[in-house]
């Protein structure tokens, strides 16, 4: 099971991160709702937190899509409610496929992150360069609503537009965007 003894500090450190995904891929599941565990678990570890909040899931087979189906309402609210955003890298099965996994795809697209599919090392890869410019290249907007007592725990659709972007050159000159 997942305690406080299961987390490990942040790090930056490149050895102690690969240390920690050999282990956890030599692990050996405990229940059926490992996944689903192991999300409850992290986000509550990490919407504490006073930086920004993500979460990057690697699943290996089609088993956590089932163990996401029956509890997924439950994750859905805690992913509304935590601030956190989820990113899921879906590893292909030993036969080589990696079908789409749509509870997977609805949890990560609801808390504003996105799912990956690879099925070979250099989509892996370009997965791994699109998670990194996404986490590098994120702003946060605030939003309270006007009567913020009785409405406060609801979940609310924004939408937002943005004025094109204005690119300029190292000598001040602006640039026509397409």
């Amino acid at each position: 099971g997942l305690d406080d003894n299961s987390a490990k500090p942040f790090t930056r450190d490149i050895n102690s991160i690969g240390n920690d995904f050999d282990n956890v891929a030599k692990a050996t599941p405990t229940s059926k709702n490992t996944l689903s565990d192991a999300l409850n678990f992290a986000i509550d570890k990490v919407k504490s937190g006073a930086n920004r909040k993500h979460v990057v899931v690697f699943v290996s087979n089609d088993d956590g899509s089932n163990a996401l189906k029956r509890r997924m309402a439950e994750l859905l609210e805690s992913v509304k409610q935590s601030d956190v955003i989820l990113y899921g890298v879906k590893l292909k099965d030993v036969s080589g496929s990696n079908l789409k996994s749509t509870p997977f795809e609805e949890l990560t697209s609801t808390s504003g992150g996105k799912s990956f599919y690879p099925t070979t090392e250099s989509e892996l890869g370009d997965a791994f360069d699109i998670l990194a410019l996404e986490l590098a290249h994120q702003y946060s907007l605030v939003f309270q609503p006007a009567n913020s007592t009785n409405t406060s725990s609801k979940w609310h659709r924004l939408q937002l537009s943005v004025k094109p972007l204005q690119i300029k050159d190292s000598s001040g000159k602006v640039t026509p965007t397409p």
